[in-house]
């Protein structure tokens, strides 16, 4: 019989990174709207953290099959 086992620490710091991408495309929103930035830099931006949140998604498995 095989149990799951959630990596507490692991899906702490996959949220803290969750909620820092979140702050930074707010940011950039905030930049955008008070023309600070251009709408081509603020897709950059956005592209950015996008891809970067993907890649902290796939590099931090939160539950491994112990049997």
């Amino acid at each position: 019989m095989a149990r799951e086992v959630v990596d507490t620490a692991g899906a702490a710091e996959q949220v803290s990174n969750q909620m820092l991408h979140r702050d930074q495309l707010r940011e950039a929103e905030r930049d955008l709207a008070s023309d600070l930035i251009t709408p081509e830099r603020f897709e950059q931006a956005r592209k950015e953290i996008q891809r970067r949140l993907l890649e902290d998604a796939d590099a931090a498995p939160i539950q491994q099959a112990v049997g």
